[in-house]
């Protein structure tokens, strides 16, 4: 089945050429998935360097780490935009309330030509295919044990904001040493913790 065969269901309005379809990947300085998991992608999408959702609807899909693999994280309609030359454009993106059921559990098979990260809905909705729905939506794995902790610092705030309980349980009832890496120095902390609270 492909996406938009499945988002006409929750929404007729949303044909493919009144779309813009945001392929959200890493920008240098974020991963949208990390914003998606704090809850903040919706602010983060609005803002954009330039007037990249000149269309009534904007389809998000969010590149997660496999390879062609994008998250459906809803569809919003495109009310109006602000535009500051100094700070970019915002826009005023509201959600569309039937196509956020499957937001969030939606995965896509999409092989995006080239690396645009903005494309009209008619140039994708004939190759963007459903690969799986989830049963829930793509949260944060659960702790996976101490031997395998590798966590981003965008990750970990995210675990600390939310208080995942799986984290919070394991890593507050133990003393231990831990080590931070800069991804671009290479330079490494080692650290420990010893006292109440745990890590």
């Amino acid at each position: 089945m492909l996406l938009y065969e499945l988002l006409r269901l929750q929404e007729p309005l949303l044909e493919p050429t009144k779309c813009k379809v945001h392929l959200a990947g890493w920008n240098g300085f974020e991963n949208p998935l990390q914003v998606y998991f704090a809850g903040e992608f919706d602010k983060w999408q609005a803002w954009q360097t330039k007037r990249n959702f000149e269309r009534r609807y904007v389809v998000s899909l969010i590149q997660l780490p496999e390879r062609h693999r994008w998250l459906y994280v809803g569809a919003y309609e495109s009310i109006g935009s602000v535009l500051n030359p100094k700070e970019g454009v915002t826009y005023d993106l509201r959600p569309l309330p039937q196509s956020m059921e499957p937001a969030g559990r939606v995965v896509c098979n999409f092989e995006r030509p080239g690396r645009q990260p903005y494309l009209n809905g008619e140039s994708v909705a004939s190759t963007c295919s459903v690969h799986e729905v989830r049963p829930e939506k793509l949260h944060l794995a659960e702790f996976p044990g101490f031997k395998k902790v590798n966590v981003s610092f965008g990750e970990l705030g995210v675990i600390v904001r939310q208080s995942v309980p799986s984290w919070r349980a394991a890593l507050e009832n133990v003393a231990g040493v831990y080590l931070i890496s800069d991804g671009e120095t290479g330079k490494l902390y080692v650290g420990s913790a010893t006292g109440e609270g745990g890590i």
